[in-house]
């Protein structure tokens, strides 16, 4: 008799997680699947000169349609992006206005790696949103502090800033996988003047 995967198992075996201490680990309970979304070509006012920065326009254009419309948005290829609500307002992005055109309406599919990046980037853009701005200052998901210490070595010391290291995955099946690692950040209580004056 052959035994057959639990599926927890076949998640674990599809993480690819750089090894380390993970403090939490955690998986979504309903798998994302046939993700219905709507694909906008960006026009551009005065276009892009240099064809070679479109890939890092399209990504930063995306991040601020995101912000502008408070729904994620990921890069869909050069020029275009997806998004799971309809994008009406332009934004501006390295100093040009930037409006979302539609141009079709696609299902994304786990299965496939490159929707799967697409999901992925929807994951990440909602967890960002959820981290609270007044208690943690963050650009990354990798490395998210929080603004008050846990503890302090006094006024020309150190303070040790709690760390969080978030890594994100979703499998082929759609599955949502979250892995924390949590340490502290050392930062100097003084500003060089005060160390060298002191």
């Amino acid at each position: 008799m052959s035994q057959q995967s639990s599926p927890s198992a076949i998640t674990e075996r599809q993480a690819d997680i750089p090894s380390g201490n993970y403090l939490l680990h955690g998986h979504g309970t309903k798998p994302l699947t046939d993700i219905k979304v709507i694909k906008y070509n960006l026009r551009v006012s005065g276009g892009i000169r240099n064809s070679g920065n479109r890939q890092k326009f399209t990504s930063s254009a995306a991040y601020y349609l995101d912000k502008a419309h408070g729904v994620p948005v990921a890069s869909a290829g050069n020029m275009s992006v997806i998004s799971v609500t309809s994008l009406s307002n332009s934004v501006e992005v390295w100093g040009k206005t930037v409006k979302p055109v539609e141009d079709s309406r696609l299902t994304l599919d786990p299965a496939n790696a490159q929707d799967r990046q697409k999901i992925l980037s929807f994951v990440q853009s909602c967890f960002k949103r959820s981290i609270p701005e007044k208690t943690y200052s963050f650009r990354f998901l990798n490395e998210i502090l929080r603004n008050e210490p846990a503890f302090t070595t006094g006024t020309q010391g150190f303070a040790a800033l709690p760390k969080h290291d978030v890594k994100i995955q979703v499998t082929a099946e759609g599955r949502v996988l979250v892995h924390v690692e949590s340490g502290y950040s050392i930062q100097s209580n003084s500003t060089l003047d005060k160390i060298v004056v002191g």
